[in-house]
């Protein structure tokens, strides 16, 4: 009995918010089928870790650039508010235009609504938040995919 308030109390303070982000990023990236994966590793993640943490973000969790040139497409300012380049996949005898050939360029660390003015975390701190979590004895290892192939 002692040993379960002794967790609840623990619970409640600095590290449970940290959980709530662990629990997010877990439900957040269950099982997707992707095609097209990337992953980047984590810029502080432990190479002697003996285990590690896999974020898959969701649906639009991923930048996407051009083959061609690396320009980003999605999501970039300009394009989201001026940008006329589809991104739509392109399948062959489908009848749709041709798509731009993307790849995934790294998981959405945050968005820009406003330019210099205000920007809106994504999953940059759930990445930071598992890495205090597990004090660096965890690699922590961002998935990149493109969404757009993911299918139900």
């Amino acid at each position: 009995m002692g040993n379960k308030k002794g967790a609840i109390k623990q619970a409640g303070g600095r590290g449970s918010a940290d959980m709530l982000m662990l629990v997010g990023a877990l439900l957040t990236g269950t099982l997707l089928p992707v095609g097209g994966c990337h992953q980047t590793v984590s810029r502080d993640a432990n190479e002697h870790a003996e285990s590690a943490i896999i974020v898959v973000p969701g649906y639009y969790g991923t930048r996407l650039a051009q083959v061609a040139d690396g320009d980003l497409v999605f999501i970039s300012a300009w394009e989201s508010l001026f940008g006329t380049r589809s991104l739509v996949l392109p399948f062959p005898g489908m009848g749709n235009r041709k798509g731009l050939e993307l790849r995934p360029d790294g998981i959405l660390q945050t968005v820009t609504v406003i330019p210099f003015l205000y920007s809106v975390e994504v999953y940059g701190s759930v990445v930071d938040a598992l890495q205090r979590f597990h004090d660096g004895q965890v690699m922590v290892v961002p998935l990149a995919y493109d969404w757009r192939a993911a299918g139900p």
